[in-house]
C-alpha cells in the first residue's frame, strides 16, 4: 500500500514501513492503533490515527486544521505530531505513544490520588495551555480521557491529546458549540461567543474531579446539567471534601466562574496559591477516590451514558425553559460518541478528497 508524507512528500510502501498493533481507541471516523517501524532498532513506538477519506469527505478542512495545529506544538505536555501519510482510502497521523495510558486508570490501579497529586496534574495541564493559548490557540475539548500519561512509572506527567476541536482565536469570536457536555463552558452552552476562557473552565471540572472522583454537575437528564453547567450550581460534599484545603476550593472557584472575563487566565492561575504555594503534610494524604471515578467514568462509558455531546449549534435550544416540547437529545444522537460539530472554516462538500 503506497502513502505519500505530507511533510516531506517521500513516497512509501506503507506495509513494508510499519507494523501495527492493538487497537488504542475508536470513534466514528477513525481509529487509533498502536505501531512500529519495521527494522527500527530503536522500537520506538507510535499512535496512529487512522481517518477514513469517505466518511469524512466535505470536511476535509478540519482534519487539515488539526494537522496545521499540531504541526505547530513542541511542548513536553503534548503529545507530538511526526508525520501525516496520505494512502489511498485513508488519512494517517503519526504521533507520539504516550505509554502511561489515561490519567483515570492509572489512578484506578493506585487506588488513590492526593491532593499534591492532583495539584502537579493540574500545573502540568496549565503549563500546556498556557502555551497553547501563547500561540492563540484553544483545544475546546480538555478532559480527563485526553490527558495521557508519559509512561508507566509516572503517576502525574502527563501529555494533552486529541485536538479535533482545537481552534485559533484570540478576540472570543469563537461561537460554534462543540466538545463534551460535562466540561463545556457556560458560554459554550448559551451559543455566546467564547475564546480562550473555555479551556480554564474544563481544568476546574478536571481539577474537581480529581480531588471527588464525580463531577460537580450533574442530574437526572441532559437538561438538568445544562441548567446545573449554566448557573454553576455545584457544591463541596462531605465526606469527599472534608480534608481538602481551602486553596483547593478557592482555586476551583475561580476556574468554575460563569462569566468568563471574570474567570482566572491561565497566567492566573499558575499564579494561585494552590499551585505555588509550599505543600504541608496534609497534601500528602491519600484520597481514595478510586471507587467514585470506576462509578462514574469507566464501563468504557465514562461518563457518557448521562453525560453526552454538545448539540450541533443551536441545537441548545432544545433545552430552553420556554421550549415546551423538549424531547430527550440522546434520542436524537449517537449516546457512545461526542458530537463534535464545528463549523468555523467548514469545507465545501465538493472539495477534492485527496487533501495532501
Amino acid at each position: 500500500m503506497n502513502a505519500k508524507s505530507l511533510f516531506s512528500k517521500e513516497l512509501i510502501n506503507f506495509d513494508e514501513t510499519f507494523t501495527y498493533g492493538k487497537v488504542l481507541g475508536s470513534g466514528s471516523f477513525a481509529v487509533v492503533k498502536l505501531a512500529q517501524k519495521k527494522n527500527d532498532p530503536s522500537d520506538t513506538k507510535y499512535a496512529m490515527k487512522i481517518i477514513d477519506k469517505k466518511i469524512i469527505k466535505g470536511r476535509e478542512k478540519l482534519i487539515l486544521r488539526e494537522i496545521s495545529i499540531l504541526h505547530k506544538l513542541d511542548h513536553k505536555n503534548i503529545i507530538k505530531l511526526y508525520d501525516v501519510f496520505e494512502t489511498s482510502k485513508n488519512i494517517v497521523i503519526q504521533t507520539e505513544y504516550a505509554e502511561g495510558g489515561e490519567l483515570f486508570e492509572r489512578i484506578i490501579e493506585l487506588g488513590y490520588y492526593s491532593e499534591n497529586m492532583a495539584r502537579k496534574t493540574i500545573h502540568e495541564l496549565l503549563d500546556a495551555i498556557d502555551y497553547l493559548h501563547s500561540l492563540n490557540i484553544i483545544h475546546r475539548d480538555l478532559k480527563p480521557e485526553n490527558l495521557l500519561l508519559v509512561d508507566h512509572k509516572s503517576d502525574i506527567r502527563i501529555k494533552v491529546a486529541d485536538f479535533g476541536l482545537a481552534n485559533f482565536d484570540k478576540n472570543m469570536l469563537l461561537q460554534t458549540s462543540c466538545g463534551t457536555l460535562s466540561y463545556a463552558a457556560p458560554e459554550i452552552l448559551k451559543n455566546e461567543n467564547y475564546g480562550k476562557p473555555v479551556d480554564l473552565w474544563a481544568t476546574g471540572v478536571i481539577c474537581y474531579i480529581l480531588l471527588s472522583g464525580y463531577p460537580p454537575f450533574g442530574g437526572e437528564s441532559d437538561y438538568e446539567l445544562y441548567e446545573s453547567a449554566i448557573n454553576a450550581k455545584y457544591a463541596y460534599f462531605s465526606p469527599e471534601w472534608d480534608n481538602i484545603s481551602d486553596y483547593a476550593k478557592n482555586f476551583i472557584d475561580r476556574l468554575l466562574t460563569i462569566d468568563p472575563y471574570k474567570r482566572m487566565t491561565v497566567k492566573e492561575a499558575l499564579n494561585h496559591p494552590w499551585i505555588s504555594v509550599e505543600i504541608n503534610d496534609d497534601f500528602n494524604k491519600k484520597i481514595f477516590v478510586a471507587d467514585n471515578i470506576k462509578k462514574n467514568f469507566t464501563a468504557k462509558q465514562k461518563f457518557k451514558a448521562t453525560v453526552e455531546a454538545i448539540k450541533a449549534a443551536g441545537r441548545m435550544t432544545l433545552f430552553s425553559p420556554t421550549n415546551t416540547d423538549k424531547p430527550n437529545p440522546l434520542t436524537l444522537l449517537d449516546s457512545n460518541e461526542p458530537v463534535k460539530i464545528v463549523n468555523e472554516n467548514q469545507s465545501n462538500t465538493n472539495e477534492k478528497s485527496n487533501i495532501l
